[in-house]
C-alpha cells in the first residue's frame, strides 16, 4: 500500500518553491535608481556626488570634468605635497592674522593640478617671499595689476619670491572655470601660479579678511610660514611690495612703470 507523504515532505516542497520564485523576483526587479547629483559645471558642491554625470567634484569645492592623469605638456611637474624638511612652520604659533603661522591648504590651478602652498614654499632653498594677490574678473585694480605683478615675478623669481594669484569669479560674478583661468593667463600674458578659490573659502580658511576692498594682499615669510603682511585695495601695491623687497633683501622700487 502506497503512503501519502507526511507533512513535513510537503512543508519542505512548498518552502524550497517559494524560495525560487521569491529569488527569481529579486533577480528581475531593478534597483532604485541612484543620486545623480544636481551640481552642474562650476557649481559648488561639497563631494563629487553632488555632481551630474561624469563631473568631479574638485579641491577648489566646484564640480568640474575629469581630467586624465598626468602632467600637462610643456608644464613642470607640481612637487609633491610632503613638505620640506626645513620647514620651520610651527602648529603652536598657527592664526589667521599678522604674526601667526598660515596653517596648509591646496588650491587648483590652470593646469587643473594642485598647488600646495606649504609643500612648494615652506622651507625650499632659495624661497623668500611668498605674495598672495587674492582677486576677481570684475575688480578692474585687481585686473590692472596683473602684467606689474608678472613683472615682479620675472625680475625677482630667482631672488626668492613667488607669485601666488588667487581668482574667485569671472568678470559677470559667476565662478571662474579652468577655460576662463587658461584665457585670462593667455591675455595677461602671465607665468606665475594662478589659480581659483570660489568665494576665497579655502584661502579664508587659513588667513583672515585683509580688507573689504579687493585685491586682497597676503606676504608670507617661507621659512616658518608667519604672515607678515595683510591688506588690501589699489592703493597698496608700493607699501605691499615694500614688504616683499625688506623679505627679498633688495632696494626698491621692486618695478619701474
Amino acid at each position: 500500500m502506497m503512503r501519502r507523504p507526511g507533512f513535513g515532505l510537503l512543508f519542505s516542497l512548498i518552502f524550497v518553491t517559494a524560495t525560487f520564485v521569491a529569488c527569481a523576483d529579486d533577480s528581475s526587479s531593478s534597483a532604485a535608481p541612484a543620486d545623480e547629483g544636481f551640481a552642474s559645471e562650476g557649481e559648488g558642491c561639497g563631494s563629487t556626488a553632488d555632481c551630474i554625470g561624469d563631473l568631479e567634484c574638485a579641491a577648489s569645492g566646484l564640480c568640474e570634468i575629469a581630467q586624465a592623469e598626468g602632467t600637462p605638456p610643456d608644464v613642470d611637474p607640481v612637487p609633491t605635497n610632503v613638505v620640506h624638511e626645513e620647514c620651520a612652520f610651527n602648529t603652536d604659533l598657527q592664526g589667521k592674522g599678522v604674526g601667526d603661522h598660515v596653517k596648509n591648504f591646496s588650491l587648483k590651478t590652470v593646469y587643473d593640478t594642485e598647488y600646495n602652498v606649504h609643500a612648494q614654499n615652506c622651507g625650499q632653498p632659495g624661497r623668500k617671499a611668498l605674495y598672495l594677490l587674492l582677486g576677481s574678473g570684475w575688480c578692474g585694480a585687481c585686473e590692472g595689476y596683473a602684467k606689474r605683478a608678472e613683472a615682479l615675478y620675472q625680475g625677482y623669481k630667482d631672488a626668492g619670491l613667488e607669485i601666488l594669484w588667487i581668482e574667485s569669479e569671472d568678470q559677470d560674478y559667476n565662478p571662474v572655470t579652468l577655460e576662463w583661468l587658461e584665457a585670462w593667463q593667455a591675455e595677461k600674458g602671465t607665468t606665475f601660479p594662478l589659480t581659483r578659490d570660489l568665494n576665497f573659502n579655502y584661502t579664508y580658511g587659513a588667513m583672515a579678511h585683509a580688507s573689504n576692498a579687493l585685491p586682497h594682499l597676503y606676504i608670507i615669510d617661507p621659512t616658518t610660514m608667519e604672515l607678515i603682511y595683510a591688506d588690501g585695495g589699489g592703493s597698496k601695491w608700493d607699501e605691499a611690495e615694500g614688504v616683499v623687497a625688506d623679505l627679498l633683501g633688495v632696494d626698491m622700487p621692486l618695478y619701474n612703470q
